[in-house]
């Protein structure tokens, strides 16, 4: 009869646990639910918020990944991703979407940093829609996604760019040293 009394307290308090934990908060849960993906028609009247460009986006013909944001005053961002080809067709791709949260946004960027092997660095909003302004100016890519962008640029002031579109101008020979002059007599 002692064994029967102890498997029952035993059951008892395996219960009064489990109920404990499922009433206890689970924080990484609960934040993912506080607050849904915003859509992006609805962030499109929210203030522009912070931007990105991968650390390159200032060399003659680089490929630039280029991101903007709108945010709301609780978090929801919309953000658009968007990669452009500097020296040919310019806009090569374009990804608008709704992200709950500041932290989801650093996430995704850390995600394709991590991907694309890029760095990316902090920039004004009007450098951002300068370059993407140039590239759909100057480029020939329009890819699915750019109406979305388009509205997300409405109401940025873009900045001038400094660094034009297009292929690297080719660099000249350094001069002919000493020693080249030399072997060049020597052998010609």
């Amino acid at each position: 009869m002692a064994k029967h009394d102890i498997g029952k307290r035993h059951a008892k308090r395996k219960a009064k646990q489990k109920k404990k934990r499922s009433d206890a908060s689970r924080p990484s849960r609960d934040s993912r639910s506080a607050a849904p993906a915003p859509g992006v028609k609805e962030g499109l009247g929210w203030p522009v918020g912070d931007s990105y460009l991968s650390a390159d986006w200032s060399v003659p013909g680089a490929t630039v990944q280029a991101v903007l944001t709108r945010s709301h005053g609780d978090g929801r961002t919309v953000a658009a991703f968007a990669v452009v080809d500097r020296a040919g067709p310019g806009l090569t791709s374009v990804r608008v979407v709704g992200l709950p949260s500041e932290a989801a946004l650093i996430s995704e960027c850390a995600r394709l940093s991590e991907t694309e092997d890029i760095g990316f660095a902090g920039a004004p909003a009007g450098t951002v829609a300068g370059l993407l302004q140039d590239a759909l100016e100057h480029g020939a890519g329009r890819p699915q996604g750019v109406d979305k962008l388009l509205a997300m640029l409405e109401d940025v002031p873009v900045d001038a760019l400094d660094t034009p579109f297009g292929a690297p101008e080719p660099t000249e020979a350094p001069p002919e040293g000493f020693l080249g002059r030399a072997l060049r007599r020597l052998l010609g």
